[in-house]
């Protein structure tokens, strides 16, 4: 039987373990924009933000180079900590640096978390990899909306700029949930640009990006959604943006090999390069599109495809199927093949493409009728399944029109696609 002092004992121990574990997880509140900037002195702080934060005086920050990211590239320096935008407003925060790994957050750990964030009004100048809520991302975003912002790659003259609305880049095993992006404005003089991310080794769910407008003239891998991809995208969208560039152009996701579900894409791109498409401009080994479609508008370029522009890779299979395109394409030169899901497909070996259960209802013009098909502009190594174009709208009767490489040993090529008129499609 426990003593009166023995049970004093166990009293004061446990109430002790009660107060170091809440200290433990003690929420930093903020209130103002300093505060905000502070988050550098302790880079693995819980942060809860208490209301709107103005930061319109951080364009007099530092010499006028303003906000300074939090946390950077150097091992050590990196945030690790928690940012709970509880529902309230960050506006106005400003940057214009000679260097890479800007945004609210510069490069973050596996530990981070982002969530419940509001970021309106944001301009951000500097090199590359750079994101209104963050550059390097390692960790999980959630519930973080983008308005009203800008973002230009200043100081940069490579190959990458990679920029992306809301990240940079997204980290392998790394997720977006619920995100957004709104009236956006990019400007780059290179590639990996993105309406939500510019380079994804992520996944991301339930996200949009709306009325955005990305202009890389003459560089290449452009996305109203994403620049690259390797990971899932599901249930998301790219509405009413503005996508230019050289090669590699897509109203969602330049370049990738993800897994693509359920989304849509009805923006406009304009390339003056290769390799253009509605929902991916290059899809590379293991892209799967599924139950996704494209009614935007494509003007430019060669190869370009209403789904994906080209299926061109060594070893490589891409999917696309229960997706449908029913955009308008219009080719800049008669030699540019185009087609109503895919403009160019080719694999070296036995990998075949395949496109099953799939329509296009897409506009095509501007280039040779014989460059143009329903299915695909130019092919090799392709099957094609239960699939079918409308030959009215399409200005061709021909599914695949160009075996340009004479097939191979291993392509099944078109034959079960078929041709329906405009009314035949109702």
């Amino acid at each position: 039987m426990y003593t009166k002092k023995r049970f004093l004992q166990i009293l004061i121990f446990g109430l002790l373990f009660v107060f170091l574990i809440s200290f433990a997880n003690a929420l930093t509140q903020i209130t103002n924009c300093v505060e905000l900037q502070n988050m550098n002195n302790d880079l693995t702080g819980k942060y809860v933000l208490m209301n709107d934060v103005d930061c319109i005086d951080s364009r007099n920050w530092n010499g006028g180079l303003g906000f300074l990211p939090v946390g950077n590239s150097t091992a050590g320096y990196r945030f690790a900590g928690t940012f709970n935008g509880n529902g309230f407003v960050v506006k106005n925060l400003y940057m214009n640096r000679n260097a890479s790994y800007l945004g609210l957050f510069g490069y973050t750990t596996a530990n981070f978390t982002i969530m419940n964030t509001n970021l309106t009004n944001f301009t951000i100048l500097g090199k590359s990899v750079m994101g209104t809520a963050g550059g390097y991302i390692y960790g999980n975003i959630t519930h973080v909306h983008i308005k009203n912002s800008f973002i230009n790659s200043t100081y940069y003259s490579g190959t990458y700029s990679n920029i992306g609305g809301l990240v940079s880049s997204l980290g392998v095993n790394c997720f977006i949930t619920n995100s957004s992006v709104k009236n956006l404005i990019i400007r780059s003089g290179s590639g990996a640009n993105g309406g939500l991310v510019g380079s994804s080794s992520g996944n991301i769910y339930y996200s949009f990006v709306e009325d955005t407008n990305i202009s890389a003239p003459g560089t290449y891998t452009n996305g109203g959604f994403a620049g690259t991809s390797t990971g899932k995208i599901f249930n998301s969208y790219s509405k009413n943006n503005n996508i230019s560039g050289g090669n590699y152009v897509s109203g969602f996701v330049a370049v990738g090999n993800s897994l693509i579900h359920n989304c849509w894409s009805n923006s406009t791109s304009t390339s003056n390069g290769y390799a253009s498409g509605g929902l991916v401009g290059r899809g590379l080994n293991g892209l799967y599109i599924n139950n996704s479609f494209w009614n935007g508008k494509m003007t430019g370029g060669t190869d370009l495809g209403g789904i994906c522009g080209q299926q061109d890779f060594s070893n490589s299979l891409v999917r696309i199927v229960n997706s449908y395109s029913s955009g308008k394409i219009i080719a800049s030169a008669t030699t540019t093949y185009a087609g109503g899901i895919s403009g160019f497909v080719k694999s070296n070996n036995s990998a075949t493409h395949m496109i099953n259960n799939s329509y296009s209802t897409t506009i095509m013009g501007g280039n040779n009728p014989s460059r143009r098909g329903g299915i695909a502009g130019s092919y090799t190594n392709i099957s094609v399944f239960n699939s079918y174009w409308d030959i009215d709208v399409s200005n061709t009767t021909v599914s695949c029109a160009n075996d340009t490489f004479g097939g191979s040993a291993y392509s099944i090529g078109c034959g079960n696609e078929i041709n329906r008129t405009t009314t035949e499609m109702k």
